[in-house]
């Protein structure tokens, strides 16, 4: 019901809200509470999207005043909304500080809530942080505190900005020139989120060791590549698929490069029954099937025979 109630759809519905606002923002009943809060959050998102951001932020402020110290869930996590949607009005409105102070204000506030919307949010600004910061050093002691809070998360949404989190942390490794520190958190992520199911986790794997294999030298390249692919050649993401068509075209140049032109040959046809017959195509992947398609003539088994030995 109160879904229905807080439906803003033309301006008379708005007037409605804001009287509603009005007449029970006094009341502390829990349920009355969340109503409010996630009225007035709806009502900020409604001047948001009308192009209003002085409106936005007159209900942002007060939801965020009013409602900061509750222990309710429901209430926290659109506290944590209202400050995260604050912080990015700010940056639109080219007030960077105001935007920054916003989002650490929000970190803060919240960086022990054991709620999973919450967690989320604090997740995604202390990622944001990073994406702010000059120095790759800094950026890496922000992403250790992102990891080290979250990493033990079973909230799959939260799961999802850790191994973010961990992929940029080894590249920054990387730009510091830190090899063995790159490889060992390549080496992290793989490890602890390997048998994920979730679509963006499996594709921040799925990459990770793929740059862990070109960090190899030919022979645990080629081994790396394989373990890739085995791994992930039944699934279903788009993104997953992609890393997938690469790293078996770049196990045909691998091949290509120790002088073992048939099993070069044999990977690209490999490559092209696996993928294209693909019901929906992919750009990157039609791109490696055609590539492999100029390389190869004559008919393709089961790939999965050929590179496997099944």
């Amino acid at each position: 019901m109160i879904e229905s109630e807080i439906n803003i759809r033309d301006d008379s519905a708005l007037s409605q809200h804001i009287q509603l606002v009005t007449h029970l923002n006094q009341q502390e009943e829990l349920a009355v509470q969340h109503l409010i809060a996630k009225t007035l959050l709806k009502l900020a998102n409604w001047f948001g999207a009308k192009g209003q951001p002085e409106q936005e932020m007159e209900q942002l402020r007060p939801l965020i005043a009013r409602f900061q110290d509750s222990t309710v869930e429901g209430v926290q996590v659109l506290v944590a909304k209202a400050m995260d949607n604050l912080s990015f009005t700010y940056g639109t409105q080219g007030l960077p500080e105001q935007e920054t102070e916003q989002r650490h204000t929000l970190i803060k506030r919240f960086e022990d809530s054991e709620f999973e919307g919450v967690q989320v949010v604090v997740a995604e600004a202390m990622f944001i942080n990073f994406l702010y910061l000059d120095q790759p050093e800094q950026g890496a002691e922000q992403l250790c505190t992102l990891i080290k809070r979250f990493e033990d998360s079973e909230f799959e949404d939260v799961q999802v900005h850790v191994a973010q989190a961990m992929l940029s942390l080894a590249r920054t490794y990387e730009a510091l020139g830190l090899p063995e520190q790159e490889t060992k958190q390549l080496r992290t992520l793989i490890e602890r989120f390997q048998d994920s199911t979730v679509e963006d986790v499996q594709i921040r794997v799925a990459s990770a060791m793929f740059i862990l294999a070109c960090t190899y030298g030919e022979v645990r390249e080629t081994e790396q590549l394989h373990t890739l692919i085995e791994r992930f050649e039944d699934s279903e993401f788009e993104g997953v698929q992609v890393v997938v068509a690469e790293a078996m075209n770049n196990l045909a140049l691998t091949y290509h490069d120790q002088g073992q032109t048939e099993r070069e040959m044999e990977q690209y046809r490999c490559l092209i029954a696996r993928f294209e017959d693909l019901q929906v195509q992919v750009d990157e992947i039609k791109d490696y099937v055609d590539h492999a398609k100029s390389k190869v003539s004559g008919p393709t088994k089961s790939w999965s025979k050929r590179l496997f030995g099944e």
